[in-house]
Order: structure tokens, then sequence, then C-alpha cells
């Protein structure tokens, strides 16, 4: 396999209780659902039994790939690693998903790998036709440095100021081997928009955590995932076995986030392939059989795919409601947050006091907030304008959820007179 064209992704951090495990497993889960096509691989280089748990099938739904190949079969990534191969270890999983079973002797790996590039150089004999995602331990060990080595894409959970820190290490350990830093990026994790903090303020820890990211430099999804009772509950004790975000379904901030996070996930990695529209998710993928490794993707600038919530039909739009709020508003441009004067709302525009901070067609995040204090997250992009002109940001159409919180806070606000148009306030 040609090491530029590997799809290796790396979750990784020092921190515990960052979301490493829920987020490797479920990006490998919304990958292989919402792009079919496209052959996914897990595995983990923690001794605990999490991807095992979620992704091993039961005894009767069939084979595993080395009894399917009639090959010896290697129980775990140890056993793979000491055998020079790890191809005899893939199994295949729930969700469609493909993985290598971690062990309890995992650890010992630390002092038998004598280079950090071991585990890339097992991955280009494995020649992997898809994605393969690696869920690290927390601790930056010659470990977690041969799945920095061998990824093409690492993600660094970041849920605090401590977590930040960590994601600083991490990316130091790259620095010897000549790695471009935007090989890595920093994903908000966890993040309760509740929480406000001083003394930035009053700013939300959303937008504490993105100033802190742009103040250092680092590159960072535009995607960020909420912190969740729901997605708690799916890892809860006392299951069987962790259950997916992808099982809270249409209209769940946390569904609507993830695949938001595997189509960004897709473009970082430059694979063109057809993704499903969230809002018409595929039938749960089953292998009959592994991919073949001589199948071939197509990479290519950017990935295809709808904008969130799109149908091709215009939606209706509302009157303009007055709305008298400062709005942050999150941006991949120097500065990386903005604070912008509404003046007007509607179902698919807000209207702010003129601002030369933002083009035309930039894409933003915007934090809106109901009469209770709620935050309601849009995606919009600005729209040309004249000189001094009020701006407009035409709001994409949210998911379900979303939608409804947006009906709410517009029939409490009070309808905009026909002289507000003008931009009057």
């Amino acid at each position: 396999m040609d090491p530029q064209n590997r799809r290796i992704i790396a979750v990784a951090s020092n921190k515990g209780g960052v979301g490493k495990t829920t987020v490797a497993s479920n990006l490998a889960i919304y990958v292989r659902r919402f792009c079919p096509a496209l052959p996914v691989l897990v595995m983990s280089l923690d001794d605990h039994s999490a991807i095992e748990r979620m992704f091993a099938l039961d005894a009767d739904d069939g084979p595993d790939l080395a009894e399917v190949q009639g090959a010896p079969q290697h129980d775990d990534l140890v056993a793979g690693v000491r055998a020079g191969m790890l191809g005899d270890c893939v199994r295949q999983g729930r969700f469609g998903v493909h993985y290598i079973a971690s062990s309890g002797a995992t650890s010992e790996l630390k002092t038998e790998l004598e280079s950090p590039l071991v585990l890339r150089e097992l991955l280009e004999k494995l020649e992997w036709p898809g994605v393969v995602v690696i869920d690290t331990k927390s601790d930056l060990d010659r470990l977690t440095e041969n799945a920095l080595a061998a990824c093409n894409l690492a993600i660094l959970p970041v849920t605090d100021a401590d977590a930040l820190l960590e994601a600083e290490r991490a990316l130091r350990i790259m620095d010897p081997w000549h790695l471009p830093r935007q090989r890595a990026s920093v994903l908000l994790s966890m993040v309760d928009l509740r929480v406000r903090l001083e003394p930035r303020d009053g700013q939300d820890v959303l937008a504490q955590l993105t100033a802190g990211v742009r103040d250092r430099g680092y590159h960072m999804f535009e995607t960020f995932l909420s912190r969740s009772p729901a997605v708690e509950a799916l890892r809860a004790v006392g299951t069987e076995r962790p259950r997916s975000v992808l099982e809270l379904g249409d209209g769940a901030l946390p569904h609507e986030q993830m695949w938001h996070l595997a189509r960004e996930v897709l473009g970082r990695l430059s694979l063109a392939v057809e993704m499903l529209p969230l809002t018409e998710p595929a039938e749960q993928a089953r292998d009959t059989g592994p991919p073949l490794p001589g199948a071939r993707v197509v990479t290519s600038e950017a990935v295809p795919g709808p904008t969130h919530g799109s149908s091709g039909q215009r939606r209706p739009e509302t009157q303009d409601r007055f709305y008298d709020e400062i709005v942050p508003a999150f941006c991949d441009q120097d500065p990386p947050i903005l604070q912008l004067q509404a003046l007007r709302v509607s179902s698919t525009v807000l209207t702010t006091a003129p601002s030369r901070a933002l083009a035309p067609g930039v894409r933003v995040r915007l934090a809106l907030r109901d009469d209770e204090g709620a935050s309601l997250l849009l995606w919009a992009r600005t729209r040309t304008r004249e000189e001094g002109e009020p701006l407009q940001l035409e709001l994409e159409a949210p998911g379900s959820e979303a939608a409804s919180q947006l009906e709410r806070l517009l029939s409490r606000l009070p309808e905009a007179k026909p002289a507000a148009r003008a931009g009057l306030h």
C-alpha cells in the first residue's frame, strides 16, 4: 500500500475521561453506516475490552475473517504484533465494522516494541482498503507513539484546560518525525454548554476552549461534541455491551454531531466517497465477507455530500422577529470568536449590526440563546451585502430537535416592524 494513500486515524490524549473510546468506536460506526462502500477497521491499544464488547458478534452471527480465510486464528492484537501480521486477527463485527480484539497483555508491548514505527509497518503490510481507527490508552507511551506515527489524522479530544495542555504533549511527539501539525486536530468533546466561566466576560466553556485552541495555533474540527446524559446512559455500568450514539436516532443532537464529525474526518482524509444524508440513514450494514485487499479507494480534494438538513426544497420563511442579543459566532479565521449584535431573526436568516470581520460566504457556528438561557447551535453562512449594511447570515436547515427549539424561540419574540428591515433597531 502506498504510504500516501493510508487512511489511518488515531484518537489520542494523555488525559483519561475525555471520550477517546466513545469517539473512536462511534466514528467507526458512523463512517461505515453512512458510507456503506467504505470498509472500516477499528482497534484499541488499551488493555480494556470496550472495542470487542461494542463490536463482537454473537456466536450464531457467523465466522470471523480468519475462519473465512481458513488461516490460523490469532486471538488478539498482541498475538498479531508478535507474529508480525495483523490480517489473521481481523474479525467481522457489528454495524458492518471489522475489529481487532485487544488483550489484557497489551501493556507488555510497551517494552517489546523497539521502534515507534512497528504499527505503521504492520498496517502497510495489512493493506486495509478503507479506514482504520485506532483507540489509544490514556498514556503517551510507546504504543501511543506507534499510533501517532502510523496515522495521517490524529484526533485529540479536549474537554477542559488540562486536556488542552495534554494535546500539546501529543503534538510534540510528532515533531521529531517532521510530521506536519495539521495532521492533528483538536476535537472539543463532552462540552457542557450550560457552564459559563469567568473572567472572560461570562463566556461559556465552548467559547473559552475555542479561544484557547486558537490562541495556541492548533488545528481544530469545526464540529464539537456536547456533553449528553443520553450518551452517558449508552455506556452505563451494568449494560451487557456499550451502545452506539446511532441508537439515539434522528433529531438527537449527539447523533447529528457525530454525523458531522464523520463527514469532516472524511474531508481531512481526502476521501471522495458518497456519504448518505443524515436524514436518510442506511439500513444497518452486515458484511458477508472481508473486503478485497485490492479494492480501489478514490481520492480527491474534498468530500461531496449534502448540506445537513437540505432536501433541495425551499424552506418556508417566517416573519422577522426582534432579537436584541449578543450572539457568539465561531469560525475558522482570526479572530476565531466574534460577538455579533443581533437585530432580527427568522427561521432562515439572522440579521446583525454591520460587521467587517466576516466576508461574504463564510460559514460560522452561531450560539443563540432563548429566554430560558438554553443554547441553540446553528450553522449559517454570510450573505453578500453593501458596505455599512446589516450583516445577514443564512441559517442552514437544522435537525428536528434544533428546529423545534428555534420555533419555540421565534414564537416568544415580538414581530419586527417594517421599519426594522432597513436596519433600524
